[in-house]
């Protein structure tokens, strides 16, 4: 099972929380981004995308590329489907299923062999927003809860056990302004035992977008800051830079997006601008789905 908090970072387009099991938008503001992102994929019409590593020699692309993942779309835009693969082959599928409302109903996860391993069932409250999630094990029974309380300023997420009675983890979102129109400044993993695990801040611009994002580790081992510049700007490269807390830098990430805002490339180089990692997208779409 996945913690709530991960690295991942290309925000508004990978959600703060890791792929393993996708999270319903918890805050009013993370509806709006689900409504814009639906929007993005049915104005493309796509049903499905593909990620492609693309290998890399002495700084320039190859024609050598592998599929690494899939996400499958419905014709509302709604994510019903990421398929990871290892080698050509299929090594984990996660399935989800939604209301008429775009709510996210289950989130089921299976093996390369197609075997059933994890299930979250959601529910919601009368505002719209999730209040609960139930994990199932592969063998039909209940593994942990997934309680949601909401304040005016934060929200704490608490993974329970089985009977709900002991508690395995809790993250805790913070906000500085409200968050039906703005993300989270700040978030923060503990385990059963109240030692930290993750902690991330993050500083917004008036438009509330993202400018800077810090990740730091409980062992201290890691501590690192991305940089993000003209990431709303369509059919052009927009830039993150990830550079240690304390360090130099490490790497720019520049993201290429289509005419709806779908990323279409990303591009990693080095801190001497040579090349390094080359990743690209594939479409299909309505009028040329797979039958």
């Amino acid at each position: 099972m996945r913690t709530l908090l991960t690295t991942s970072v290309l925000v508004g387009l990978c959600a703060t929380l890791n792929v393993a099991h996708e999270v319903p938008p918890m805050t009013g503001f993370e509806l709006a981004k689900a409504r814009e992102a639906r929007l993005r994929i049915t104005q493309a019409q796509i049903r499905s995308v593909s990620r492609w590593a693309v290998a890399v020699e002495q700084g320039k692309v190859t024609d050598k590329k592998t599929r690494t993942l899939r996400e499958d779309y419905d014709a509302d835009g709604d994510l019903v489907g990421v398929v990871s693969f290892k080698d050509g082959a299929v090594s984990q599928e996660t399935k989800f299923t939604f209301n008429a409302a775009h709510q996210m109903l289950t989130d089921t996860d299976y093996d390369g062999s197609g075997q059933m391993t994890e299930q979250i069932r959601y529910e919601y409250s009368d505002h719209g927003l999730v209040k609960r999630g139930t994990m199932f094990g592969g063998d039909g029974r209940i593994k942990e809860q997934i309680v949601y309380t909401f304040d005016p300023d934060r929200i704490v997420v608490e993974r329970r056990s089985a009977d709900g009675a002991q508690r395995l983890q809790t993250t805790t979102y913070r906000y500085a302004r409200p968050s039906a129109v703005a993300d989270y400044t700040g978030a923060e993993q503990v385990g059963a035992d109240g030692t930290r695990d993750i902690a991330v801040i993050q500083r917004l611009d008036d438009q509330h977008r993202i400018l800077e994002k810090q990740v730091d580790f409980a062992d201290d081992t890691k501590s690192y800051v991305w940089l993000y510049s003209d990431f709303s700007r369509h059919n052009r490269w927009s830039r993150i830079s990830k550079q240690m807390k304390h360090g130099g830098l490490e790497y720019h990430e520049d993201y290429r997006f289509d005419a709806f805002g779908n990323p279409t490339e990303i591009r990693r180089v080095n801190r001497d601008n040579v090349l390094i990692a080359y990743t690209e997208m594939s479409f299909e779409r309505a009028h040329t789905a797979r039958r």
